[in-house]
C-alpha cells in the first residue's frame, strides 16, 4: 500500500489514506501531502457515519479497499456506492484460500466482490478465477523498488520474516528448522521477526527458552530491510502465497533463499539464489541452510526478473502506473465491462462451498464459539444472504 501511495502521487493524484488504527511502531513515513483518516473498526461504533462523512469531506472519487476479506468490506462498498463514488477492491489473498479456510463463510466473499466496480489481483490465476465468476477483474503487476546497495557481511545470519500464522506460514516449523541449523552451525544467529496473537508470541519465546537457544534465536520486531541488510540466508516456508513479496525483497538485497516449493505463484524467470525443498520438509530446509552457511555464502546480486504469467498476450499486465491509469480512465468513462459468467465454474464454487460447510458442521474440530458469537454470525449471515440472493440471481 505504501508503494501504491507513492506511485499515485507520482501520477498526479491526490491521495487520502483511510485506516482503522495507528500503530506507531509499524508506521511508514508518509509524505506530508497525505491526509489520514482513522475509522472505527465496527459499524456499531459509527463506522458508516464516519466513512460517509470523510468520503464527502475529502472529495473522494475512487475508494480502493485493501481489506478484501474484512467483514466490513461489503458494507463499506454499500456506503461508498450510495454516494456515487467508484469502489475498487485490491485482493492480497490467493483465491483458493476462500475454499480452504476453516471459517467457511469466507468462500462467500467472491460473490460480495460483485458490488465493486473493479477488483485488482496480484496474479493471473486469480484473474481467471474471479473473471469466471462474472467479476470485473484486473491483474496489476506489483511494482518492484530499485535494489539497495548490498553490504559486506562476515557473520552468519539466518532470517525469517512474516506474520505468526501456522495455517499458511508454518512458523512452528521455522523454529524447528532454526534449532536443527543451530546444532550444526556454531556461529549462526537466527532472527525471527513478525507479529501475531499474544499466544503466538508466548509460544515462540517459550520454545526458545525451553531449547536453551536464547543466544542463538532472536525474536524481534524490526523492518525487513534492516534484517536483510546483514542476512546470509532467508527462510520462506509458506504453504502458499498470493504474491511472494518476501522473495522479491531477498533478491533485491542479494540474500539467498531456502523455501518450501509452493503449489502456485507466478513463476520467476531467474531462479538464481533460490533453493526449493518439498513442502513441510523441515530436515530438507535445515540441511540446505546448513550447506549454504558452512560454504561461507555471501550476499550476491540476484536480478529480479519479470514474473511469468500466462502465455496469452491478453493476460500480460501493463506497467504499474499505466495499469492504474487505464483502470481509472475506464471507470470514469463507464467502459469497464462485466465479464461473462462461467456457469460451470460457478456451480463448482457453490458445490465446494456447500460440501465444505457440511463437513465442518460435522467435525468436532470446528471452531468453538461463544453463544454471543454464534448469534452475531447468524445475524451477519442472514443479512448477507438477503443481499447475496439479489446479487447472484444472474448466476442461478
Amino acid at each position: 500500500m505504501y508503494l501504491q501511495i507513492s506511485q499515485f502521487l507520482e501520477m498526479g493524484y491526490r491521495v487520502t489514506l483511510f485506516t482503522e488504527e495507528v500503530k506507531e511502531d509499524h508506521e511508514y513515513n508518509l509524505p506530508s501531502s497525505i491526509e489520514r483518516v482513522v475509522l472505527s473498526s465496527s459499524f456499531k461504533q459509527g463506522r458508516s457515519t464516519q466513512l460517509r462523512k470523510h468520503l464527502k469531506e475529502h472529495n473522494i472519487d475512487l475508494f480502493i479497499h485493501h481489506a478484501a476479506h474484512s467483514n466490513n468490506l461489503f458494507f463499506d462498498g454499500l456506503v461508498t456506492k450510495s454516494l456515487g463514488i467508484h469502489f475498487c477492491i485490491t485482493s492480497h489473498e490467493i483465491s483458493p484460500l476462500f475454499l480452504l479456510d476453516k471459517y467457511y463463510h469466507l468462500a462467500n466473499f467472491p460473490f460480495l466482490y460483485q458490488i465493486a466496480d473493479a477488483v485488482v489481483v496480484l496474479n493471473t490465476m486469480d484473474l481467471k478465477v474471479y473473471s469466471a465468476l462474472g467479476i470485473p477483474t484486473f491483474y496489476v503487476k506489483t511494482p518492484v523498488p530499485s535494489s539497495p546497495p548490498t553490504k559486506p557481511n562476515n557473520e552468519k545470519h539466518l532470517v525469517w520474516i512474516s506474520r505468526f500464522d501456522q495455517f499458511q506460514i508454518n512458523y512452528v516449523e521455522v523454529l524447528e528448522i532454526f534449532r536443527l541449523v543451530c546444532e550444526k552451525v556454531n556461529d549462526v544467529v537466527c532472527h525471527i521477526s513478525g507479529h501475531g496473537l499474544p499466544s503466538d508470541t508466548v509460544y515462540i519465546n517459550n520454545y526458545i527458552k525451553s531449547k536453551g537457544l536464547e543466544n542463538k534465536i532472536i525474536y524481534e520486531e524490526v523492518t525487513p530491510q534492516k534484517l536483510l541488510e546483514t542476512a546470509d540466508v532467508q527462510l520462506i516456508i509458506s504453504t502458499f502465497e498470493d504474491f511472494p513479496v518476501n522473495l522479491i525483497r531477498a533478491k533485491l538485497h542479494g540474500v539467498q533463499v531456502v523455501l518450501y516449493k509452493p503449489p502456485f505463484f507466478e513463476s520467476i524467470v531467474d531462479k538464481k539464489g533460490l533453493i526449493p525443498v518439498p513442502q513441510h520438509s523441515v530436515r530438507g530446509a535445515a540441511d540446505a541452510i546448513i550447506e549454504l552457511l558452512l560454504k561461507g555464502c555471501t550476499q550476491q546480486v540476484f536480478p529480479v526478473a519479470a514474473f511469468k504469467g500466462s502465455d496469452n498476450p491478453s493476460d500480460k499486465p501493463l506497467p504499474y502506473k499505466e495499469s492504474w491509469k487505464d483502470i481509472i480512465s475506464n471507470l470514469e468513462n463507464g467502459k469497464i465491462a462485466v465479464p461473462e459468467l462461467d456457469q460451470d465454474w460457478l456451480s463448482f464454487w457453490k458445490t465446494t462451498l456447500f460440501i465444505q460447510s457440511e463437513n465442518l458442521k460435522n467435525k468436532s474440530s470446528a471452531p468453538t464459539l461463544s453463544s454471543y458469537d454464534k448469534k452475531k454470525i447468524e445475524r451477519y449471515d442472514t443479512c448477507l444472504s438477503f443481499l447475496l440472493r439479489n446479487l447472484c440471481t444472474k448466476g442461478g
